[in-house]
């Protein structure tokens, strides 16, 4: 009797499990490439996504993270193994069907067409008609609605270029909670690094989004490098290392909370940097960098205001604020994308206000921008022609340097790997096929090399370790330190409070658009928390 009632018991606990699992992968397999060049991205993996919880899926760049989760939203096709949705298979295996099963997926990069208004890209692809014309109503109260009851301010009637990044990403996140079906609990909601671009408070309206939406019944995948957000809002954790699955912890697990574990199952160490704060700056040291009352504006960027701040050989200036204050203009400003209405700038004692990107990197700038996608790869290139962009002629050969050496420019791509461990090892590779993280060691590779022997006058770095692993964020960081040390300046732009402190001889604040107050690398939360919010101002914080 005992052992009946024990059966029905353990199938009944049975049911309620495959009940519970919205989502279920198993053995999956995935190669890309072919011959010597085939990259194993996932090999046996297995992952099962379940209502009610946020599973957390972590590693290092190039785990397999974003490859297994655009498997469950068919955006991938496995070469093997078994996509199960709500119990049945995912046939077939795409984007539509899986968003008709409830399963939708927020990409790591912006799936937005920046010239249409952000109604029109909620439409696109499932354009609502009345008698054979679009009719936008509907679907504007209907967005109208979810926006108010989940609190995702966004504007929709303006052009998505115009919008900030953290409106982007809300309507990203709007897009698929519109289509997948069945409401809350029918729901599969996959973030794929959804707070990488944000600031810490968009960030912490987006977590806490996922955490409703599985208190609702849903079931939310995240993938994410920053272990602190996982601490606080998943609920299981699965820990991938070069495509396969090296760890999983049910809700419950003290693992779950134990970001240093987390970090050595992913990293095979704990990947955690010490970041100690850099030796005083030699101020009397020449001026490599220096922006007078420089004015500017862009709709979608913002605007500056009477800036001024100079970056001395050897030193390196972060650049602190809330996000949208003007950290955008300045950098299009420095690096030459937006035109200066007033002021003057200078580089290696140049005046380069009316110059170029292209003179400007010739007079010895390196610029790390803060949307590689935009304005650092070309991501249809292989990734050894995109290592060299703007340094072909040291690959080049022939009458005039007319040809380029293939070899050189493999060799060149073969170095950067070594040195930021990109992967796969493969130059022929498009960009745009590696991950994100190591998208941006290849970006950081290019603009930190040595041009012939000569070290940057000035690298102009913004956020660049964002959306990077542990690791690579201190090789990353190594390296920007390292041109410091050899005389370069860095300018440095970051919400990363942490890493503005490690870096940073002095942290420039903008609020507004203006400088209100230049503060040392040692000043603490509260004085950095006033300046940028609008407490204490004045470059007196810098005495």
């Amino acid at each position: 009797m005992k052992a009946m009632q024990a059966m029905k018991a353990m199938q009944a606990m049975q049911a309620m499990q495959a009940m519970d699992a919205l989502v279920e992968l198993s053995a999956v397999t995935k190669t890309f490439g072919s011959g010597a060049g085939a990259v194993r991205a996932l090999d046996d993996v297995g992952l099962v996504l379940r209502a009610g919880s946020v599973h957390a899926i972590v590693g290092e760049n190039g785990a397999g993270k974003s490859t297994l989760l655009k498997v469950a939203a068919g955006v991938v096709v496995a070469d093997g193994g078994r996509v199960d949705v709500f119990g049945t298979p995912l046939v077939p295996a795409t984007p539509r069907e899986a968003i008709r099963r409830g399963v939708g997926m927020v990409h790591q990069h912006f799936m937005l067409v920046p010239t249409l208004t952000g109604l029109q890209n909620l439409a696109l692809g499932f354009e609502p008609t009345k008698h054979g014309l679009l009719d936008f109503a509907p679907l504007a109260a209907q967005v109208a609605a979810l926006q108010k009851e989940l609190d995702l301010p966004v504007r929709i009637d303006v052009p998505v270029g115009t919008l900030s990044v953290g409106e982007q990403q809300r309507l990203e996140i709007l897009r698929v909670l519109l289509r997948v079906a069945g409401g809350g609990r029918g729901r599969v909601v996959i973030l794929d690094e959804p707070t990488a671009v944000l600031a810490p408070s968009e960030a912490a309206m987006v977590l806490e989004l996922a955490r409703r939406l599985a208190r609702e019944g849903a079931a939310v995948a995240l993938v994410t490098h920053r272990l602190d957000e996982v601490a606080k809002f998943a609920d299981e954790v699965t820990t991938m290392r070069r495509g396969r699955v090296v760890a999983h912890h049910p809700p419950g697990d003290a693992a779950v909370r134990d970001a240093a574990l987390l970090a050595q199952e992913a990293l095979g160490d704990t990947g955690v940097s010490t970041m100690s704060p850099p030796q005083a700056a030699d101020e009397s040291s020449p001026v490599v960098f220096a922006m007078e009352e420089v004015d500017a504006e862009d709709e979608a960027a913002g605007r500056i205001t009477g800036v001024t701040l100079r970056v001395h050989a050897g030193e390196i200036v972060g650049i602190a604020g809330v996000e949208g204050n003007g950290q955008r203009a300045l950098e299009l400003v420095a690096a030459g994308l937006l035109r200066p209405s007033r002021g003057r700038i200078e580089l290696d004692g140049a005046d380069v206000t009316r110059m170029l990107v292209r003179e400007r990197r010739a007079r010895g700038l390196a610029f790390i921008a803060g949307d590689r996608h935009r304005y650092g790869l070309a991501e249809e290139l292989p990734a050894a022609d995109v290592i060299r962009l703007g340094g072909l002629g040291e690959v080049s050969t022939g009458p005039g340097a007319s040809l380029v050496d293939e070899r050189a420019l493999e060799r060149a791509f073969t170095d950067a790997a070594a040195a930021f461990d990109i992967r796969p090892i493969d130059a022929s590779l498009a960009a745009g096929a590696f991950s994100g993280g190591n998208q941006q060691k290849i970006v950081v590779a290019r603009e930190l090399r040595t041009r012939r022997g000569a070290v940057p006058r000035l690298v102009l770095a913004a956020h660049p370790t964002r959306g990077v692993d542990a690791r690579v964020a201190r090789m990353i960081r190594d390296a920007l330190t390292s041109v410091a040390a050899r005389g370069g300046g860095l300018l440095i732009i970051s919400s990363d409070l942490a890493e503005l402190r490690a870096l940073s001889h002095r942290i420039v604040v903008l609020r507004g658009g203006t400088v209100v107050a230049e503060l040392r690398a040692d000043a603490s939360d509260d004085q950095l928390g006033a300046a940028m919010m609008g407490g204490e101002t004045g470059r007196e914080a810098h005495a």
